[in-house]
């Protein structure tokens, strides 16, 4: 490269450049990316497009009858932002959507967030090197354009009806756990309820004595465990758990920091542990499955055959492991009949079973989840024609969880291979936060043009995710939304490891895997700029660099952080 060609800019080393970042989504992720990019970036054009109209996400959207997070209410937190005012030791959705929401009002994020926007349509566009996007409002819509595009819209976001012939034939109330309608009267009614999964499992237990007649359809056996980390709950005086902690005990969790800390690491290491009940043919695992047979067969016995039916061959946590209090005791009730198997059809007055038994109701409850594959709910083009399609759902790879081969300047909370089934998710998600919070800047200082993952360091880590799966329990012939809806084939949606670990890896970036164009053609070093420091521009604190100094450690020098009053 001839010389003559190249100038240096006028601006100082690492001087960051503007940048337009576009989140989709503004639950628990988005939040975030609207509490820390302002904190820690600058020069950010930030907006957070959110298709509801609160923000909180998935707590915002799930309403059903006993809908509560099945994590502990301290482990469900900010780690910046504890709770010590939790009513239970678990939370509702309410209690939880209330957190979240008031966590944005102090942060000040709701005024980048930008409430029933839809993003309808990415597609990536090479000449200008940003994203062209296309957003819905009731206003009607328009397009935006940003540099970085961040995906916070979750895996819990586009609920599904069961795909059942003869759906809208039925007469009486049709309702989504995911779209409920609290207006609705189940008091002495004829109610069906589609699914065992959590939200199945939530709404049998809530409903069962405000019901005349409960029909719970049940496709697949599952495990029924007890409440996590309840020997870290509240007591009655009688030794057994409480579930509400008392007003002594908030208070003292307010007073005393120390008790409520340890308490709350107490608590997130318990859950680490339990990963270790993940993990084949392991002595834990036989006597998890062992007890949990035991206590499943004391009270489903009381039903003859029940049992049989209910507690699966698999092991546990082939599918997703679902605490239920109160589900097992409703199946045995007498005003309650688990129906299983497939349902074949839907009718005026209610359900035929594929033995062609049908039953009447007045109300039926679809608890039948979400679209939990990881295509893109809309046409999302990346580099070169790339699409996160249908094709891409089928089989979902991915970079570390974070990035997707062929889509620059993108990243992704939870994508395939996340720690969603592993240990505690948020504090997961701020790591996840920060590690694209590094690479933003990155781009923005190192006037990088494109940063997008190599195809080689995607293929790479999806072989070791491949290879490292067999051993645990995830791959046992169990129909799972962790393989995709299957009962055989890939583990696409969880980490090789525990959320521990997870947030371990991804705490610094592995820049070199990724591939950089940069916006001056002809050197990657023109964020070098005058050859001064913004200190230098733009104050007179010149000399910080004397802070540190050599020092000899196990006769190797080394660099040591030391205050300037001892030097």
């Amino acid at each position: 490269m001839p010389v003559a060609e190249y100038h240096v800019e006028d601006k100082y080393t690492y001087q960051a450049r503007h940048l337009r970042v576009v989140v989709i989504g503004a639950g628990i992720s988005g939040i975030y990316m609207g509490i820390r990019i302002p904190q820690v970036l600058e020069n950010i054009d930030l907006v957070i497009y959110e298709k509801n109209s609160g923000v909180s996400g998935t707590w915002f959207e799930n309403k059903y009858p006993g809908c509560a997070c099945d994590v502990p209410s301290h482990r469900y937190t900010y780690t910046f932002e504890p709770n010590p005012d939790w009513p239970s030791y678990y939370s509702d959705t309410d209690s939880i959507e209330k957190y979240y929401e008031g966590i944005a009002e102090k942060y000040q994020v709701l005024q980048y967030v930008r409430l029933n926007h839809a993003v309808t349509a990415a597609k990536w566009d090479e000449e200008s090197a940003n994203w062209k996007l296309s957003i819905d409002r009731p206003e009607g819509s328009f397009d935006d354009t940003c540099d970085v595009l961040i995906n916070a819209s979750g895996v819990l976001n586009k609920w599904k009806w069961p795909d059942i012939p003869g759906l809208n034939d039925f007469k009486g109330k049709l309702l989504h756990t995911a779209h409920y309608d609290r207006s609705v009267p189940l008091e002495g009614k004829r109610v069906a309820v589609i699914g065992s999964g959590s939200s199945g499992i939530q709404v049998v237990a809530t409903i069962q004595k405000r019901v005349a007649h409960l029909g719970v359809y049940i496709r697949s056996p599952t495990w029924i465990v007890p409440p996590f980390n309840m020997d870290k709950a509240p007591r009655h005086p009688d030794g057994t758990p409480d579930y509400r902690y008392s007003e002594a005990e908030r208070k003292r969790f307010r007073e005393d920091p120390q008790y409520f800390a340890k308490h709350r690491m107490e608590l997130e290491a318990g859950s680490t542990r339990l990963f270790q009940l993940l993990v084949k043919g392991t002595a834990y695992q036989e006597l998890i499955r062992e007890t949990l047979t035991r206590n499943m067969s004391a009270i489903l016995d009381a039903r003859p055959g029940l049992a049989e039916k209910m507690i699966p061959k698999f092991a546990v946590g082939c599918r997703r492991i679902t605490p239920g209090t109160g589900f097992l005791e409703a199946l045995v009730k007498d005003n309650v009949e688990p129906i299983f198997g497939n349902i074949d059809r839907f009718t005026e007055k209610g359900i035929v079973s594929e033995d062609g038994t049908e039953v009447d109701y007045d109300v039926i409850i679809c608890a039948t989840g979400f679209d939990v594959s990881f295509g893109a709910r809309f046409p999302f083009v990346g580099r070169d024609g790339r699409q996160m399609d249908h094709a891409y759902a089928e089989d979902p790879k991915s970079y570390l969880s974070l990035a997707i081969g062929g889509f620059p300047n993108h990243f992704i909370f939870n994508g395939p291979s996340s720690p969603i089934g592993n240990g505690s998710v948020v504090p997961a998600i701020e790591t996840e936060g920060e590690y694209m919070i590094q690479c933003i800047r990155k781009i923005q200082t190192e006037d990088i043009k494109t940063m997008c993952i190599k195809d080689e360091a995607v293929e790479e880590f999806v072989c070791h995710v491949d290879t490292y799966m067999p051993r645990m329990v995830w791959t046992d012939n169990c129909r799972s939304w962790y393989k995709n809806g299957k009962v055989n084939g890939r583990v696409t949606a969880l980490w090789p490891g525990s959320a521990y670990n997870f947030i371990k890896v991804i705490t610094t970036p592995r820049y070199e895997d990724y591939n950089y164009t940069y916006t001056n053609p002809l050197s990657r070093f023109s964020f070098l700029g005058t050859g001064k420091s913004k200190e230098e521009v733009e104050s007179d604190d010149i000399s910080g660099y004397l802070e540190t100094r050599m020092v000899l450690t196990d006769g190797h020098p080394a660099l040591k952080l030391l205050a300037a009053a001892t030097l």
